[in-house]
C-alpha cells in the first residue's frame, strides 16, 4: 500500500451525489490490492473499490437494498450445522417465488457456493477446470 493510500485514513472526503448535493465523508478504511478472485470482485464492472454504508448509498439515491429487483449486492449466509445446501436453495427458492415479481421470479437463478470454494468455481469453474487439466499431464 502506497504512503499516499495509508495517509488518507481519517481524512475527509467531498463527494457529489448524482442529485448535485455535497458532503463530506470520512475515510474509515483503506484495503491494499485484492486478487482478483476476491469475493469483493464480484462484478467485473464495479471496479471503484469504494465501499459504502446503506446510510451512505441513500446520499446516492441508490437504497434499494430492501428490494427484491437489487441484483448487484451479495449476500453471505451462515448455515447452522446440520443444515445442507439443497436446504437453502429450497428456501431462498421460496422466497423469490413469494417475493418478486413475474421477470425476476423466472430469471434469477441463485447458486449458493461456499466462500472457501467461490474462487473455484467463478468464471463457470475455470480454476477447477484448469486444475483438472493440469492433473491430467
Amino acid at each position: 500500500m502506497s504512503y499516499k493510500l495509508a495517509n488518507a485514513l481519517g481524512k475527509s472526503i467531498n463527494i457529489q451525489s448524482f442529485s448535485g448535493e455535497k458532503h463530506d465523508f470520512l475515510i474509515t478504511g483503506v484495503l491494499q490490492k485484492l486478487p482478483q478472485n476476491s469475493v469483493i470482485n464480484l462484478l467485473e464492472d464495479d471496479t471503484n473499490g469504494i465501499f459504502i454504508s446503506n446510510n451512505t448509498a441513500r446520499f446516492f439515491g441508490r437504497d434499494n437494498f430492501e428490494q427484491w429487483n437489487n441484483l448487484n449486492i451479495p449476500s453471505y449466509i451462515e448455515l447452522r450445522d446440520g443444515v445442507k445446501i439443497s436446504d437453502l436453495e429450497k428456501a431462498i427458492q421460496s422466497l423469490i417465488s413469494k417475493n418478486t415479481p413475474a421477470f425476476i421470479k423466472t430469471n434469477l437463478k441463485i447458486e449458493p457456493i461456499a466462500l472457501t470454494e467461490y474462487h473455484l468455481q467463478k468464471d463457470n469453474g475455470l480454476i477447477n477446470k484448469m486444475l483438472f487439466a493440469l492433473s491430467l499431464i
